[in-house]
């Protein structure tokens, strides 16, 4: 099944119990894409370059391969600890990513995180605003963000 890019799309996010309506997501910077299975939303996101079996996700994979160069992912974000639920794919060329506004829906959802070498900075507030509580994720990542940051991330960056 190939996804219609909506511009704009505001994501729905459903409920931690609620698996057969997860929704992983990324933006090239243009459109927000949104697949039922992490599998298909890494395919689609990394141009054919990762391809996974049904049902699994990028918590089973060798970080090394899931962050390749060539895939362009910086990050993986996930709504629930243990790189379990939802997920939203933090999709860049290069470290120097710029900040990125936490998408309609993810805003104070995420919970745990998978990064390249870059790492990745979770912001409090949005715009990368240093006003707010602050965390940075080095490579591979951390199943639990811990109280400060869980669920409190309204923007991010690859340094």
């Amino acid at each position: 099944m190939t996804p219609t890019p909506v511009p704009g799309a505001v994501l729905s996010m459903p409920s931690a119990s609620d698996k057969a309506n997860e929704r992983h997501c990324f933006s090239d910077g243009k459109t927000v894409q949104c697949f039922g299975t992490q599998a298909e939303a890494l395919r689609v996101a990394s141009n054919g370059r990762i391809q996974l079996p049904a049902g699994q996700t990028s918590a089973s994979m060798n970080p090394a391969v899931l962050f390749a160069p060539d895939t362009n992912i910086q990050a993986v974000l996930w709504e629930n600890s243990g790189y379990t639920g939802s997920s939203w794919i933090f999709y860049h060329t290069s470290c120097d990513g710029g900040c990125e506004n936490a998408p309609s829906g993810w805003n104070d959802r995420v919970s745990s995180v998978q990064t390249s070498s870059c790492g990745i900075t979770l912001y409090e507030w949005y715009n990368g605003d240093k006003g707010g509580a602050t965390l940075k994720v080095n490579y591979p990542g951390t199943t639990n963000v811990g109280p400060a940051m869980n669920d409190q991330a309204s923007s991010w960056t690859a340094p």
